[in-house]
């Protein structure tokens, strides 16, 4: 796998992982315990994406934030100013 190839999927992780913890009613977990320890889990991929992003010093971590936001409000249909 190339680097922009890793990036781009590190990208489309944190998209989906963004969208399922902040859009529960559409991309949803399921209700009781199981759902709760599904979303703890996501959201330790999310950071553990995070950080290993920040860690790679030749990302420019402003143009994948950008990226990020970009594919979210595609998928959300929010607004681009």
């Amino acid at each position: 796998m190339s680097k922009d190839a890793f990036q781009e999927y590190m990208i489309d992780s944190m998209v989906n992982l963004h969208l399922k913890l902040h859009y529960p009613r559409i991309y949803g977990y399921d209700s009781g315990v199981s759902g709760t320890y599904e979303r703890l889990r996501d959201e330790m991929k999310y950071e553990h994406l995070i950080e290993v992003a920040s860690n790679n010093q030749e990302w420019d971590l402003e143009e994948m934030g950008r990226q990020v936001s970009m594919k979210i409000r595609e998928k959300t249909n929010i607004p681009i100013k």
